[in-house]
C-alpha cells in the first residue's frame, strides 16, 4: 500500500524528543517551528487507530477510517471509490470522530516510530473511555512520557487544540523535565501535546500534525499504573480492543483487592467461556483470539479481525486453563494484515482489486 505523507511540525521544547530527530527527512525551519515529512503505512495506522482507541469504536466508525484509507490508496474499491488523496468523507460526525481516531493513529505512530517507545509500555491514562481527550503514558528505562492528542477536520482548530494543551496551568505542574521518585524509583518525565489536521473535501489540505510541549500532568492515575504495573494496564486496554471491555472493572477490582463476596470467581469462568466462543485465527503456531468484523459499504464483502496472541490473553491473568478453538475465521483472502509488537493483529479480509 502506498505511504500517507503526513507533514510534522516540531516547536522543540525541554522535553524527551531526541535531536536530531531520527526516520524523518532533514527539517526546513521557519520562526522557530521545525517541518519534515512522516510516512505512515496506511494499515498499521488504521491498527494504531482501533487498537489504542480510549473506546471500542463502531463497524460503521471503522468502516469510515478504512474507507478514508483506501480512499487514498485505491487497492479495494470500497463503494466504487477511487481517490489519490487522504480525504475523510461523510456526515459531519462521521468526519469529526474519524479525525479524532486518526488524531490517535498519528500520535501513536510518531511515539512509537519517532521516539521509539514500544508498543507494549504505551497505555492510556485511567479514567479511560474519553475519546474526546485522550491521555497517553509511555515508559522505556527509567524514562516516562506523558502526552496528549487531538485531531480536527477544521484547520482553524488545530493551534487552538494545541493551545488547549499546553495552557493547562492549573491543573498542571512542572515547566521542565523533572525528575519524579514513584514507588522509590527516579524516573525522568517528558511530555508532549499533538494536533492533527485530517483533510475532508472541503479542506483538501495535506495531512498534518503539529507537535509541541505542554505541562506535565500531575495525574492519579499515574499512581495507578505504577502501582498495578503497565503490563497489567496494556491488559485492560487489549481487553478493550478484542472486544472483552465488560471485564476491565471486574480484573481492576481483583487486582486492586476489592472483595467480590463468593461470587468472586464467576467472572473468571465467564471470561473463559468468552475466550473459548470468540472468533481466533492461526498464523503459524500462534492463535489471535477477539473480534470479526463485517464492514458496512463494502462492495468486497470485506471484513476485519481484531484480536491478540491467546497466550498473552492468558499469561497476564495467571490462568490455568486450556482454550479450545471451534470458532474459525472462515477461509478468505488475506488483503492486508498488520502485527505489532504488544501482540496485537488487524486482517483485513476481502477481494483484492486493481487500482
Amino acid at each position: 500500500m502506498e505511504s500517507i505523507d503526513t507533514m510534522i511540525f516540531i516547536e522543540q521544547g525541554p522535553t524527551i524528543l531526541p535531536s536530531p530527530i531520527p526516520h524523518l527527512l532533514s527539517p526546513i525551519t521557519l520562526n522557530g517551528i521545525k517541518s519534515y515529512i512522516m510516512k505512515f503505512n496506511p494499515i498499521e495506522l488504521l491498527h494504531e487507530c482501533i487498537r489504542f482507541s480510549p473506546i471500542p469504536l463502531s463497524a460503521r466508525e471503522i468502516a469510515t477510517c478504512l474507507n478514508t484509507i483506501i480512499g487514498y490508496t485505491g487497492n479495494y474499491g470500497i463503494s466504487g471509490i477511487n481517490r489519490n488523496n487522504f480525504v475523510i468523507y461523510g456526515s459531519t460526525d462521521q468526519k469529526r470522530r474519524a479525525a479524532e481516531i486518526f488524531g490517535i493513529g498519528l500520535s501513536i505512530g510518531f511515539v512509537h516510530s519517532i521516539l521509539n517507545f514500544s508498543f507494549n509500555r504505551i497505555v492510556q491514562i485511567p479514567p479511560r473511555g474519553q475519546l474526546k481527550r485522550a491521555d497517553y503514558y509511555c515508559e522505556k528505562n527509567n524514562e516516562i512520557l506523558i502526552y496528549e492528542t487531538k485531531g480536527t477536520t477544521n484547520p482553524n482548530k488545530v493551534f487552538e487544540n494545541l493551545e488547549a494543551g499546553q495552557n493547562k496551568k492549573d491543573s498542571h505542574v512542572d515547566t521542565d523535565i523533572p525528575i519524579k521518585n514513584i514507588n522509590g524509583e527516579q524516573y525522568q518525565i517528558g511530555k508532549i501535546a499533538f494536533s492533527s489536521f485530517i483533510p475532508t473535501e472541503e479542506y483538501p489540505f495535506p495531512c498534518q500534525m503539529y507537535v509541541a510541549d505542554p505541562p506535565i500532568g500531575n495525574s492519579k492515575g499515574i499512581k495507578v499504573i505504577k502501582e498495578l504495573g503497565i503490563e497489567k494496564i496494556q491488559f485492560l486496554d487489549i481487553l478493550d480492543y478484542c472486544g472483552y471491555s465488560k471485564y476491565i472493572s471486574k480484573f481492576l477490582r481483583r487486582w486492586q483487592g476489592i472483595s467480590y463476596s463468593y461470587r468472586s470467581n464467576d467472572f473468571i469462568r465467564e471470561f473463559k467461556n468468552d475466550l473459548n466462543a470468540s472468533f481466533n485465527y492461526s498464523l503459524g503456531d500462534i492463535i489471535y483470539r477477539g473480534r470479526y468484523i463485517k464492514l458496512p459499504q463494502s462492495n468486497n464483502q470485506l471484513s476485519l479481525f481484531i484480536g491478540c496472541n491467546e497466550e498473552k490473553l492468558l499469561s497476564i491473568g495467571d490462568f490455568q486453563f486450556e482454550l479450545t478453538a471451534e470458532r474459525r475465521i472462515p477461509n478468505q483472502e488475506i488483503v492486508e494484515k498488520s502485527i505489532i509488537d504488544d501482540d496485537t493483529i488487524l486482517i483485513l479480509f476481502g477481494r483484492k482489486t486493481s487500482k
